[in-house]
């Protein structure tokens, strides 16, 4: 074959065109930059800066192409120039379904449109005349190939993109195939790539398939390649173009689905049979011979298409940004923003499209909750809604650019003018009957989620029809216009009228019915609440929050046999489901809580008390520990009284034969009324704040000194207080004052005057943790009096947590006499990341402080101490805050082990206390 002269990419997979990789007249590419491009491209471009000719410009003097093939228009970002090139132009779209209203425009700049049979056909219909039939997916014979050490350990598996926003229909099917997984061994999953993937589809009988364009997708090829039997949808446009029913492939449709996978689960034969064939058949279409097809078709090509888009350069730039910008290329969207703040402001087009640049992708939350924007962003967001507000002086009733101004003002929560715009678009796209609108560039505000899918799926729609009537794609926007309206309502009641609207108006769709569920829940409407998690259950494939909610409502309303069906049904879906394993677990610990909870509604009997206990001694989670006392207390009004010892709150005294050593126990301490030792176990997960570890003075030396993986249950981390402490500097020294008064203390605060009024941007707050007498006041001013007074917060008998909170949150560092009834409040600011500055003994420092948390404390003897101590603050702080992650590892491990034996303890008692019925 005579091969032209071919500039392909960019190719994310070099792999797709097999070996012609190598072959002299053909040169790769792909985006990036000469420090980052991989060695198995030719060349590259630099989306940052670069048109096509710079890219054509990389390339050998002596080597210039005769086509450029652009491989993939949605994930790639296509740098400006396309209709200047002078050679034939070719795209091959990709994924064209996510993004065709951005495309839509730009396939008209490319010579050739080489499109599977979906895209075809609409494109087809609208006129559009520079198409050809060519698949974008195959698969390489290299990766995709049957294994002969690997066994068939799943009788059905599906691999691929479970976003059930983006592949809707597919999760359907998904939930069908996931409940079979009670009778066969099911797997669905996802990321899953290189030979695992290949080994995964190995080790599968059948794989399914559901193709979101009713295209051959990848899958398709790779599954029969890989010698599994291929279950694809029959309604499928391109499968009869390589296989046939039942000898080389499988077709199901809705209503025969479990039938066939059944049927060819019990018929091994048969079902090896057809994947063999499938696996024969593939092999005459993987990536290298379906480029070869493509070789052998650019002889019909060679000529550019005659009578072009009519589109002037200005028109061209929009459609060139729109596709930068919604690209997935690193730093596209900064190009794009580039690009179109230099056109001039002469269409509503550009404006629009400028002010969306501006204000997406720069906040937090989600479609369906409050949405916050950076600080520093306002200004950006601000800028956007300039151009939003011009825009809407040029077309002056169009709803996208209302919704859109709508959401800058959301954005900068300005709430009451994003009710008024959202209100106005919502009246508009009601009233309207004209569609110009629809190819306007909206704001999405989450990427690959209901809206922006669903506006794809509607624009497909409305350019698929000859008589469109644009009520898919206004309904959508209604629906959103709706859904932000509710999100901003104070009040639940008008926040439940737009909710309905919005069901009403997409009622398939299983946000809002989520949403008002959640408000039915809140307002004390459960069987509402009930109802509408129904829909969103049924309008969304595996929406487990909704499942939750589902479970506990029942629960609630104490419909506990309700609950353990509805639990049955679920647990199949989500032990099929590789990314719901914690899920599954959860489903299956729940499953054992309602049949306690079912016995104990129930009078008692030995053999109950047996079965209940056998059952709470398998729970060895702490989430289920916590939902087992929190679904009881929701259902305590349905349970038999008798069984009321299992709520009460219990404390366990200390003692020799506890069965962990005594630093994985804690007793409780107060600390205004002493040590008590024992361990608490009522409130599983939530330890009281006063819990604190304190040794036998006897038998250990550190009387007083706390674990620190423990301190956090001591000292939680936040506390409201009114509190206000004025004067205060950019460096603040807590000074820990007590009630002795001795040289020590005299000395090192003559030291502490010394370091002030030479480092006169210091404050000393002078905090006295127990109540002084009037010499000690008189003491302290003494010593303190040659400061200046704004030098000097003054603080005596603040004990309360909240305040002396506040204190600690106000310093830099902790500093004073050591003494050992300051212990706790040493730990706490280590564990605030604050350094210690202690005049302290190196004896008192072995004793009660753990080696790795020794270089955050300064022992301070002399004033080149503390300029030490100073000079090194930014050292000890950066050095505390990765002490503080491994100590909050070590804490969460030892909490649950205390935790786990506190519950088994509190079984124990449990169970004698029911003794003496037996």
């Amino acid at each position: 074959m005579n091969i032209p002269r071919i500039l392909i990419g960019p190719l994310f997979n070099p792999g797709v065109i097999g070996s012609y990789l190598h072959h002299p007249q053909i040169k790769v590419f792909m985006s990036g930059t000469q420090a980052t491009i991989d060695p198995r491209y030719d060349t590259y471009y630099d989306i940052e800066k670069d048109t096509l000719s710079d890219l054509f410009k990389r390339l050998p003097s002596d080597w210039q192409p005769e086509y450029l093939i652009w491989w993939d228009a949605v994930y790639q970002a296509i740098p400006p120039g396309i209709q200047e090139i002078g050679i034939p132009t070719l795209l091959i779209p990709g994924d064209w379904n996510l993004q065709l209203s951005g495309l839509w425009k730009y396939f008209l700049l490319f010579d050739h449109i080489l499109a599977d049979r979906a895209l075809y056909e609409i494109l087809d219909s609208q006129g559009i005349t520079n198409l050809h039939l060519w698949p974008g997916f195959s698969f390489e014979p290299q990766k995709h190939r049957r294994l002969t050490d690997v066994d068939k350990v799943y009788d059905l598996v599906f691999i691929g993109n479970i976003n059930h926003y983006v592949q809707r229909e597919r999760g359907f099917y998904l939930e069908r195939i996931g409940a079979l997984s009670d009778k066969y061994r099911v797997l669905i999953a996802s990321g899953v790539f290189g030979e695992d993937y290949t080994r995964l589809l190995n080790q599968a009988k059948i794989v399914f398939n559901y193709t979101i364009c009713r295209t051959m997708n990848m899958r398709a090829y790779e599954a029969p390649a890989c010698g599994a039997l291929l279950m694809i949808e029959k309604d499928n446009l391109e499968v009869r173009d390589y296989f046939e029913d039942e000898v080389s492939c499988v077709f199901y449709d809705a209503q025969n689905l479990e039938q066939k996978i059944e049927y060819y689960l019990r018929h091994e034969e048969e079902r090896a049979r057809i994947a063999e064939a499938g696996y024969l058949k593939i092999q005459a279409h993987s990536y290298e011979k379906q480029f070869e097809d493509l070789l052998s078709l650019l002889p019909r090509l060679s000529k550019k298409r005659q009578g072009r888009a009519p589109a002037t350069p200005f028109e061209i730039k929009c459609i060139e940004t729109r596709q930068i910008f919604q690209s997935n290329t690193p730093r596209s969207p900064e190009r794009a923003i580039h690009e179109i703040l230099v056109l001039p402001n002469v269409s509503a087009e550009v404006l629009n499209q400028k002010g969306v640049f501006l204000i997406s992708g720069i906040h937090s939350g989600t479609a369906s909750s409050a949405v916050q924007v950076q600080a520093e962003l306002h200004a950006q967001v601000d800028m956007g809604q300039i151009f939003l507000l011009e825009a809407l002086k040029l077309a002056a009733e169009n709803p996208v650019i209302r919704w859109n101004l709508g959401w800058s003002y959301e954005l900068l929560g300005k709430k009451e003018q994003a009710l008024v715009d959202y209100s106005q678009a919502l009246e508009w796209v009601e009233k309207s009957s004209a569609l110009d609108w629809c190819e306007t560039l909206p704001v999405l505000p989450e990427r690959y989620t209901h809206f922006e899918v669903e506006w794809e799926s509607a624009f497909r729609q409305l350019k698929s029809s000859k008589h469109p009537s644009g009520q898919e794609i206004r309904s959508l926007l209604s629906w959103m216009l709706l859904l932000r309206l509710a999100m901003l309502q104070t009040d639940s009641h008008e926040r439940l009228h737009y909710l309905i609207r919005a069901l009403i108006k997409r009622p398939d769709l299983g946000d809002v019915p989520f949403l008002l569920g959640k408000l039915w829940k809140d307002l004390k409407y459960p069987k509402r609440a009930l109802s509408a998690f129904q829909i969103s259950k049924n309008n969304q494939a595996y929406f487990v929050s909704a499942w939750i909610e589902t479970l506990q409502l029942l629960i609630e309303m104490r419909e506990i046999e309700k609950a353990k069906a509805f639990n049955l049904r679920c647990l199949p879906l989500l032990k099929a489901h590789h990314k719901l394993a914690l899920s599954f677990q959860t489903f299956s610990e729940t499953f054992l809580l309602l049949e306690i909870i079912e016995l104990m509604q129930q009078g008692f009997s030995a053999d109950r008390l047996a079965s209940i206990l056998l059952r709470l001694k398998k729970i060895q989670s702490l989430l289920m520990i916590q939902q087992f006392l929190n679904w009881a207390l929701l259902a305590i009004s349905a349970i038999n009284p008798i069984w009321e010892p299992f709520f009460v709150t219990v404390s366990f005294q200390w003692s020799a034969n506890l069965p962990e050593n005594p630093p994985d126990l804690e007793p409780i301490l107060s600390l205004s009324e002493g040590a008590v030792a024992g361990i608490f176990v009522g409130e599983v997960l939530n330890p009281p704040h006063f819990i604190k570890r304190v040794y036998d003075f006897d038998e250990y030396p550190s009387q007083g000194c706390l674990n620190l993986v423990d301190f956090p249950a001591l000292f939680p981390p936040k506390f409201e207080t009114d509190l206000i402490i004025e004067g205060l500097s950019d460096f603040n020294l807590l000074v820990g004052i007590s009630a002795n008064e001795t040289r020590l203390e005299r000395a090192f605060y003559k030291l502490l005057c010394e370091f002030v009024l030479k480092h006169q941007d210091i404050r000393l707050i002078l905090w006295c943790t127990s109540a002084l007498q009037a010499e000690q006041l008189e003491f302290l001013e003494a010593v303190f009096a040659e400061l200046p007074e704004e030098a000097i917060l003054f603080f005596p008998e603040m004990h309360e947590h909240e305040k002396v909170a506040l204190l600690f949150e106000s310093c830099q560092a902790f500093t004073g006499c050591f003494y050992s009834e300051l212990n706790g409040y040493y730990q706490w600011a280590l564990h605030k990341g604050i350094p210690l500055w202690l005049a302290i003994h190196p004896q008192e420092m072995k004793r009660n402080f753990s080696e790795d948390g020794l270089p955050a404390l300064t022992p301070i003897q002399k004033l080149s101490d503390l300029e030490i101590a100073y000079d090194n603050y930014a050292t000890q702080v950066d050095f505390l805050l990765q002490l503080n992650q491994t100590w909050s590892a070590k804490a969460e491990q030892v909490q649950a082990k205390r935790l786990l034996a506190a519950w088994n303890l509190r079984l124990n008692w449990i169970e004698a206390q029911f003794l003496g019925l037996k």
